[in-house]
């Protein structure tokens, strides 16, 4: 790009040392020419002419800046309006040419001007479109990282208070049999990603429950509990231990929940098989956050939830 540019000076350079070669020869010759008679000029017109005729080719060469030109045209028309009485005819012709160059000139520079000025808006509206477009999308990017911020947050917010609460975690209580003995033992288990807190257990031995139901009777089915904490994992807490009668062949127990997280509910049914208690357990969560339904169903061969 620079020995493009140094070119074109280059060529400038020398077009301006022809051009100032060429002024003084035709100044010379038109002067001479008047001494000769062979046109009738004057040395007036020749001050006045020369410089405007150096401007006009200049110009020619060289689009000037508008204005310039105009400024010239009226200089030309007051020479022309005091001296107007004095032109000899080759003299009003050479002004009547240099007015008219000097508006080809002025006019030239006002469309290239123009021209420009077209270049310049089409420009910044372009530049201004790409800096709009720019904006858009840094602000894009500034509300997804907002959003994913937020979301992040959101997720933090909700995993603290699952953690204080117990989210979507849940208990239940699991009766089996234990070892060769036909002792049964209640436990209470925790499922889930969250310990579950603050649980208030109430089990209930339906088969105790028979007409008519009064409080001794209801005071003898249930059996309360209260737990303040159950960690996450395999860890049980026991309940009770009960020995069933050698009559009996099958158990039924409602059990009913409240944590801090929600309310669960299950129902658990036994039966004796060949000597050993199988077992089906239903366990429906209601938790606080409106979600609700069955979150656990385990049911052994041959019992009926």
């Amino acid at each position: 790009m620079l020995r493009s540019l140094a070119s074109v000076m280059e060529r400038v350079r020398a077009q301006t040392i022809r051009l100032l070669h060429v002024i003084p020869l035709v100044a010379s010759w038109t002067i001479k020419a008047a001494r000769h008679h062979i046109i009738a000029y004057s040395w007036w017109a020749a001050v006045f002419q020369a410089p405007l005729i150096a401007f006009v080719i200049c110009w020619l060469l060289f689009t000037p800046s508008p204005g310039f030109g105009v400024a010239l045209l009226a200089f030309a028309a007051g020479v022309m309006a005091v001296r107007g009485d004095h032109f000899t005819k080759t003299e009003s012709v050479i002004w009547i040419l240099i007015a008219g160059a000097l508006c080809f000139v002025e006019l030239r520079a006002l469309n290239e001007d123009h021209a420009a000025q077209e270049a310049r808006i089409a420009t910044a509206r372009e530049q201004d479109d790409i800096n709009r477009r720019l904006e858009r999308r840094q602000f894009s990017a500034l509300l997804a990282s907002g959003n994913k911020l937020l979301s992040t947050e959101k997720d933090l917010s909700q995993t603290t208070m699952n953690a204080l609460t117990g989210g979507e975690s849940f208990c239940y209580v699991e009766m089996r049999q234990l070892g060769n003995t036909q002792s049964i033992i209640a436990i209470l288990l925790q499922r889930g990603s969250n310990p579950v807190q603050n649980v208030e257990v109430q089990v209930m031995d339906i088969d105790l429950l028979k007409p008519p139901v009064d409080m001794a009777s209801l005071a003898r089915a249930q059996r309360n509990f209260s737990i303040p904490f159950l960690r996450v994992g395999t860890y049980f807490t026991q309940l009770f231990q009960f020995t069933p009668d050698a009559s009996t062949q099958s158990k039924k127990y409602n059990v009913t929940m409240v944590a801090r997280n929600g309310r669960f509910t299950e129902r658990i049914r036994l039966r004796l098989v060949k000597g050993t208690w199988l077992s089906a357990k239903r366990v429906d969560a209601s938790y606080y956050s409106k979600r609700f339904g069955l979150v656990l169903e385990e049911i052994d061969t041959s019992v009926d939830i």
